[in-house]
This record gives structure tokens, C-alpha cells and sequence, in this order.
């Protein structure tokens, strides 16, 4: 039997015990009492051998390369973004990725 979690992203990730552990979140449907952002909830954990990790580290990076190819990602010079700025969402959301500038089209 298997179980399907939502993930809107990582809150946080930490090696820990011999262990990579990742807390995973997801949006409420209601707004944080610090203005419009949803507020969050932790909707899941995973916890990864440190072997785990890395080819789970290796399929992302693929899944990457394939999205750009595919054009769902567009490669930006690298001066055009902040350097902790990897990735932008057309809703100018933002995420990391392994040094990689793109945008979502």
C-alpha cells in the first residue's frame, strides 16, 4: 500500500543521525497571520541514507536537464540573477537548483 502526500516544498533539510532528513510542507488554504502568504503546515518528512539522497540528487538534476530541453525552463546569463536565484516561477517565486539560472515559461 502506498501513500500520496501534497508537497508544496522543503522547509527544511539537515543531516542528522547518519541521515539526510528532509520536512516537507504544504499551503493551508488560509492566509498567515503576517499578511497574504498561506500559512504553512508540515505535510510530510523523509528521512535518506546518504546514498538515497545522492541518487535522488542525480534524478532532479536529470528531471532538470530534461525540462530544459524541453523548453519549460529557460537557461538566463548568469549576471541576470541574484546568485541564490536559480529558478523563478512566473510568479516570481523562486527556487534553487544546482547552479543553474533558468525562468519557467
Amino acid at each position: 500500500m502506498s501513500k500520496n502526500s501534497h508537497v508544496d516544498g522543503v522547509e527544511n533539510i539537515a543531516f542528522a543521525g547518519n541521515a539526510v532528513r528532509l520536512s516537507l510542507f504544504a499551503f493551508k488554504a488560509t492566509a498567515s497571520k503576517e499578511g497574504n502568504a498561506p500559512a504553512r503546515e508540515e505535510s510530510a518528512s523523509l528521512v535518506l541514507s546518504p546514498e538515497a539522497f545522492l541518487r535522488t540528487r542525480a534524478a532532479f538534476n536529470q528531471l532538470f536537464d530534461d525540462l530544459l530541453k524541453k523548453g519549460v525552463f529557460k537557461e538566463r546569463p548568469n549576471g541576470e540573477a541574484e546568485e541564490d536565484k536559480a529558478v523563478e516561477t512566473a510568479a516570481e517565486d523562486t527556487v534553487e537548483s544546482d547552479g543553474k539560472n533558468a525562468t519557467i515559461n
